[in-house]
């Protein structure tokens, strides 16, 4: 559980719920501590921080902390009943499930630039439906969750790059031996390595 450095005191703390989707899209439920006069900028420079530093952890893989097709959104989403029974008393990392949820589009692009909610400074009071102790029957157990979206600008520079290594490769090839049957082979060799790579690449971000 991570605590802001900017409010230590207990007085008029708060802890919110924050959930992080794995590459393979489980969710795992955690625990943030703000404080209550806490504005939108130290709201999301902490919740950048509690994300960096939980994804170097267990249940969190390698391949989540090097996402490259996959870019974070922030959505607000709200847990099944079945996830929320005693959720508060338990420790450690835990599995949840949504029943809804929507992407935020201010929070997503406050979430990689946390100066955009500079001037909200009421940003946590008015969000207090993430508290953990918010028990409102009609608003639900709601979470702010981090979720992925495809990142289709490195999936295209993917793309772009197998393009030049397989011609590359294919009319050096047959350049150099002055064969073009062999430059076609070559090409259609490293085509096919390429695209195993890619379908591992797939079932490991999948």
């Amino acid at each position: 559980m991570y605590t802001s450095p900017a409010n230590n005191g207990t007085e008029a703390s708060i802890v919110w719920r924050v959930a992080f989707q794995k590459c393979g899209g489980k969710l795992y439920i955690h625990h943030m501590n703000l404080h209550l006069l806490d504005s939108g900028l130290v709201a999301l420079q902490e919740l950048r921080n509690v994300y960096r530093r939980t994804k170097i952890q267990p249940p969190y893989s390698c391949w989540d902390r090097t996402c490259f097709f996959w870019k974070p959104i922030v959505e607000v989403a709200t847990l099944s009943t079945n996830s929320t029974h005693d959720l508060e008393r338990q420790k450690g990392t835990r599995q949840v499930f949504v029943t809804h949820r929507q992407e935020d589009v201010e929070l997503t692009a406050a979430f990689h630039d946390p100066q955009l909610l500079e001037t909200a400074q009421d940003f946590v009071k008015a969000n207090t439906r993430f508290s953990i102790n918010n028990t409102s029957p009609s608003m639900g157990k709601d979470v702010l969750l981090i979720g992925l979206r495809m990142n289709w600008i490195s999936v295209f520079v993917l793309v772009f790059l197998n393009i030049v290594v397989c011609l590359g490769s294919g009319i050096i090839v047959g350049y150099v031996t002055r064969r073009v049957d062999l430059g076609v082979a070559v090409t259609s060799g490293v085509a096919a390595v390429v695209a195993c790579i890619q379908a591992v690449l797939v079932l490991l971000y999948k």
